[in-house]
This record gives structure tokens, sequence and C-alpha cells, in this order.
């Protein structure tokens, strides 16, 4: 059985490692998404 205070310090090392990985993808997906539109409207304009 695993204690609260072994479970709450496992936690506190694993959330802010997902959370950066989670941060990290949006940040990327945003990116990707810019660049899409960016083409899109060139296309358009011309």
């Amino acid at each position: 059985m695993i204690s609260a205070g072994i479970f709450a310090s496992i936690i506190q090392k694993v959330l802010p490692a997902t959370t950066a990985k989670i941060e990290g993808y949006f940040t990327a997906s945003a990116t990707v998404e810019n660049c899409i539109l960016s083409l899109i409207s060139e296309i358009k304009i011309t």
C-alpha cells in the first residue's frame, strides 16, 4: 500500500513533466496552425 505522502511526492514529480509536454504540444500546434493560415492567406491573395 502506498502512503499518501509517497503518492503526493510521485504526483509532484510526474505532473510538471506531463504539463510541460502538453504545453509544448499545444505551442507546436499553434505554430503549425499559424503557418498553414498564413499560406492559405497568401494563396487567396495571389
